[in-house]
């Protein structure tokens, strides 16, 4: 049964030469000197084995916010058995769900280009020539999934809204208005009285606050204006609330 393993940047990537070595150096005739270089060091290496044998790989690397695939091979007599997809998969889902990039991009070897093709790559400008090998660069855009930080932040926004409206349409409103309706003056007490509402509205803030340091590094613009207006009007009700307690005690 075949199993993947997955090298970390900076950790030993030998296995993965146990591949490439025959394949590109010796059966492509790379030179060796050409086929290893500075970003195998920081690449996450994917190694399929079969029968705990290394017989296929693949490099994934990061610059600035796209990432590259390369360096796929397959040993020659274990080829024609989706290994290389196989492989390629494993290399997609790291890129999506570390979430550091918008795109992948690769770089295939002419005769393979179909395979990228069923991953979802598109062909993008013209064949070029490396190590006397046609390629065709190939990019694949990256459909992202909401993380579970910015699930946190949607999750405390409606909270924070809701939190509003039991303020300013329960407590607020009663002791305005002589004669309330009777589902205000009902929220206006859990409100006033649920030290509960108090504990998890002072908590929320401060995971929402942790969370929305996260949203600043990754630039995710539509939650950061939302959180922002939570946050806002949370200070706004949390005065509020104060005065209204101070203005009772007088």
């Amino acid at each position: 049964m075949p199993s993947i393993k997955i090298i970390s940047p900076g950790e030993d990537f030998s296995e993965a030469l146990k591949v490439r070595v025959p394949v590109f150096v010796k059966e492509q005739n790379i030179p060796e000197e050409n086929e290893l270089d500075g970003y195998d060091k920081v690449s996450y290496h994917a190694v399929l084995y079969d029968n705990e044998i290394p017989v296929a790989c693949g490099r994934l690397y990061y610059t600035d916010e796209t990432a590259h695939i390369g360096r796929v091979a397959v040993l020659k007599q274990y080829r024609h058995r989706g290994y290389a997809t196989t492989v390629c998969r494993k290399l997609i889902d790291i890129a999506v769900v570390s979430n550091m990039a918008d795109i992948i991009t690769l770089d295939a070897q002419k005769y393979v280009v179909d395979l990228y093709k069923k991953l979802g790559f598109k062909v993008v400008g013209k064949e070029f020539l490396e190590e006397n090998i046609p390629h065709l660069k190939m990019k694949m855009t990256i459909k992202k999934k909401i993380p579970i930080i910015d699930k946190i932040c949607i999750v405390i926004s409606i909270y924070s809204w809701i939190y509003i409206l039991l303020i300013w349409f329960g407590k607020t409103y009663v002791k305005t208005y002589y004669n309330p309706s009777p589902i205000f003056e009902i929220l206006g007490r859990v409100v006033a009285y649920s030290g509960l509402i108090y504990f998890l509205t002072y908590w929320a803030f401060i995971i929402s606050a942790i969370a929305y340091t996260l949203l600043l590094r990754k630039k995710n613009w539509f939650f950061l204006i939302l959180s922002t207006i939570s946050y806002i009007l949370f200070i706004i009700i949390v005065i509020s609330n104060h005065m209204f307690e101070m203005n009772s005690a007088g």
